[in-house]
């Protein structure tokens, strides 16, 4: 049998087999929102606007190649993603400076965002990990980082690094009108014509929404301030347990 980037018994088989992750993968977006720059390369950038579903099943698909696929088959992957990275330019309005979608440290926080959401989502639904298996599958995804153009040690080894990257991070982060408007978009998307016999079942994906959004960190959710908070909800600290409480 051809050998999968990820052995079937590594962390990562067992976060991404779960079925919480369509919700953790709602929840990284809505993270990654927060970071005004890259927030500004998807929203001049990407399609998720016109094709909203298209986008989704695209990222489901690079995480699921990079975890069950083979090492080639994730290196022709990723080896396309990289070129259209490669030639996806932007700017941001606030600067006018210019920037491209392949910058370090988008990449870096797209990274970040995405594996502290799934590790941090599965955990909290439910999952049972051990603090070593927190470890090794934030080890395992950075050495899927490359497929993205980014090498194992840009990015956190460990959860105590990812904490600290998270913190690091947090200055740069707000909610701007584009996030507030990706963020809604996510929990009441719109459907493209070619997909119009799904308009019916449309909020059924609000309750998958809406778990992502209660799945944000506290000051997250208040900033975007688009869901209102469970009574006593905003005053209740993090659960000790969880593994990116500090995102």
């Amino acid at each position: 049998m051809q050998p999968t980037v990820a052995a079937p018994e590594s962390v990562t088989w067992k976060i991404h087999l779960d079925r919480s992750m369509w919700v953790a993968g709602v929840r990284a977006l809505m993270l990654q929102a927060l970071h005004p720059v890259a927030m500004q390369g998807v929203w001049q950038r990407s399609d998720f606007r016109s094709d909203p579903t298209g986008r989704l099943l695209r990222t489901a698909h690079f995480v699921a190649v990079t975890t069950y696929g083979s090492p080639d088959e994730a290196e022709r992957l990723g080896a396309r993603v990289r070129r259209v990275h490669r030639a996806l330019r932007f700017r941001d309005p606030v600067t006018g400076r210019g920037h491209r979608v392949d910058e370090h440290d988008l990449l870096v926080w797209v990274h970040c965002a995405e594996v502290s959401s799934y590790l941090e989502t599965t955990h909290r639904a439910g999952l049972a990990l051990t603090a070593r298996e927190m470890d090794r599958y934030v080890d395992e995804r950075a050495r899927a980082a490359v497929y993205v153009g980014l090498d194992p040690d840009d990015v956190p080894r460990d959860v105590a690094q990812m904490r600290r990257y998270l913190a690091s991070v947090r200055p740069e982060l707000r909610v701007t009108p584009e996030a507030r408007r990706a963020v809604r978009f996510l929990l009441w998307p719109a459907v493209p014509d070619r997909l119009s016999w799904l308009a019916p079942l449309k909020p059924l994906w609000f309750p998958v929404g809406a778990l992502a959004y209660a799945a944000l960190p506290g000051w997250a959710r208040r900033a975007y301030g688009v869901l209102p908070e469970r009574p006593g909800r905003a005053r209740r600290p993090p659960p000790r347990c969880a593994p990116c409480a500090r995102a």
